[in-house]
Formats: C-alpha cells, structure tokens, sequence
C-alpha cells in the first residue's frame, strides 16, 4: 500500500483527487494533507488524514511515500522539489509549472533523487481515448494525416459562482489550462512531437491576460496536422448553459469521430476500410482516472510494473509546457499587433 500525501486541498482535490487515492485506487491510502488555508482541511482529521498548514512539518512529521501536489501551477515547482529533497515520489497536477526552466528543473530533481515523477493528464486513461489508441496502434486508420479537436463549454460564466476561478485560469494557464490535456493527447496517439504551430485567440471584449477562446493549427514530426480550438466564451456571457465537443482523426484507410451536445452517453465512430465500430462514451469521472492513475504510479514505485504508456512522466509534462506556453505566447503577441494596428483586408494578387 502507497502512502501519499497531498498539498493543495481546494475545489479540485476535494472534488476529484482524495477519492480518487482513498476510493478508486486500490493499491494506494491518504494519510495527510497540507493546505495553507485551515478551512479547507476541516473534517480531514475524523477521516484518519493528518492534517498540516505548513509543507515541510508535513513531508518531516508523516512517514509516507508519495506527495500529491494540488495547488496552483505558480508552486508546482517549490512543492515538488521540496518533495523530492525529502525522498518522496511526486504525482504533479498540469500545468507542470509556470515557465518550461522550472519543469526542466524539476525533471532534474527527480533524477538527481531517484524518485519518481508523474504528470496529471488523466485523459489518457479514460475508456474512449485508450480505445483511441488501439484502434489507430491496430492499423485500422492507416497513416493518419489529421487531427482535429474543440471543445467549447459553457461551465466557466463571467459571472455566478465560479466566476473568480475563471479569472484565476485565465490569467494563470488561459483557456489552455485544460486544453494542455489535447496538446498532450496529439503525442500519446500520433507519436513523435509538435514541429511548429499557428495559434491565434479572440478576448471578446474581456480585460484578461490570455485569451478565453483559443485556436491552434499545428503540426507533428509524425506527420499530422492538428487543429485544436477550446474556448470559455462559448455561453459564457448570458444564463443558458451550453456545450459542443468534437473531435476527428483522419487517415488514409479510416477515420473516428466523435460528437456530443454536452449530453452523455454518446457514441464515438470508427469508420475504416476493413472494420467498423461504435464505442459508447458514457463519461468518465475525474476521480476514477486519477485513481486509475495512481495505481499505476504506485505499481511503478514497488517495482510491479514498467512504466506505461498511459501514464505522463515530467518529460511529457514539459513537451506539453513548451506547446502550451508557445500558444499563449502567439496569441498575446498577435492580439497586441492587432490592437495597435489599423484593420486591412486581405489583398490577393
């Protein structure tokens, strides 16, 4: 049994990640908790979970294997190498960081510590990407050549109870915050890295440091093109609630695609030249892939298994970091010549 801790006991953690540890793990217990505010740690003691304001009376008071860390990307990286200094394995939620120096020296840390350190991008263990995989790994696709993805929710409102955290992703990580989870994506099933990409975003009037929606033409040293566009504007201005999810991956011998309104189950489609097949996608919870997970990263730790494919090591977290940062970069960079300029059309010779 793996012993973890966690530091970072907000929306996220309560929401998704202790029942993940505690509930959906099998092989993995939480026995402590840090947070800097007391209040999200009431109710922890009666469970059995130690808890802590201050990190390091944590990492020294508490015999455990593994840290948990579940706050903001702006102290992923002290948390982290903390841990790691003391001996601790480390399962780090994306973002990595807030600059790639800080995930490549955390990455660095883990080795000079012999410690193992894994990336949060559950969306590699749901049912529907893993039968992703296996359909493009058992040739039914044949050379893909494109992918294409967005996804647009009307979750995060300018206004109502979620508004300060909307606030909060947005001048952190942008709209890209959970859109790293794509980014990452395009390397688990195509292989190779991104080469380059075109990123451009649309603020809709909002006084923000990245934009809430967000479009991202690419392309893979495996071949791929890749579009990606995800936005938190779409509904996000007005009571009604709304959501649209696509995605398509193309290949010279087939495709699969996927459209859903919002609503769940729904069915993704495989379409190829020597077999078709239809995959319900009922929904994953967050809690049950992040315990899906962490029992991976505790088999590693004992020695039970290699390190799989689903699960995303610092060196993913840091190539996901460089596409990410390069995007935002694009779309602030864009969006201040847009600003100072005066609007042309395009001329065609």
């Amino acid at each position: 049994m793996i012993k973890f801790g966690i530091v970072g006991v907000g929306t996220h953690a309560r929401w998704a990640v202790m029942d993940a540890i505690n509930k959906t793990a099998k092989n993995c217990r939480l026995v402590a908790a840090c947070d800097i505010c007391a209040d999200n740690l009431k109710g922890l003691a009666e469970e059995g979970i130690k808890t802590f304001t201050d990190l390091n009376k944590m990492l020294d008071g508490v015999e455990m294997d593994a840290l948990y860390v579940a706050t903001t990307a702006k102290t992923h990286y002290e948390l982290t190498v903390s841990a790691l200094r003391k001996g601790l394995h480390v399962i780090c939620e994306k973002p990595m960081a807030d600059s790639i120096e800080k995930c490549e020296d955390m990455i660095k840390e883990a080795e000079k510590a012999n410690r193992k350190l894994a990336i949060t991008f559950e969306n590699r263990y749901h049912p529907e990407i893993r039968k992703i995989k296996e359909w493009i790994d058992a040739g039914y696709l044949g050379k893909v050549e494109a992918f294409h993805y967005h996804l647009f929710t009307s979750a995060y409102k300018t206004f109502g109870p979620r508004v300060d955290r909307r606030k909060r992703l947005l001048d952190l990580a942008g709209v890209l915050d959970c859109g790293i989870h794509t980014l990452d994506l395009a390397r688990y099933f195509f292989g190779g890295d991104w080469m380059d990409i075109c990123a451009r975003g649309a603020w809709f009037g909002e006084d923000l440091a990245n934009a809430p929606h967000i479009s991202i033409l690419g392309r893979m040293t495996s071949g791929v093109m890749s579009t990606i566009t995800y936005s938190y504007a779409y509904g996000a201005y007005f009571e009604a609630e709304a959501k649209n999810h696509m995605f398509t991956i193309v290949g010279n011998e087939g495709i699969i695609d996927y459209y859903s309104g919002g609503h769940t189950p729904s069915e993704m489609k495989l379409i190829s030249k020597n077999h078709k097949e239809n995959f319900l996608i009922e929904g994953t919870a967050h809690k049950l892939a992040i315990g899906w997970l962490a029992d991976d990263f505790a088999a590693v730790i004992e020695g039970k298994k290699e390190w799989p494919p689903e699960l995303a090591s610092g060196y993913d977290g840091l190539k996901a970091q460089k596409i990410m940062e390069e995007a935002l970069s694009q779309t602030r960079n864009t969006k201040c010549a847009v600003d100072a300029a005066v609007p042309q059309p395009l001329t065609v010779s």
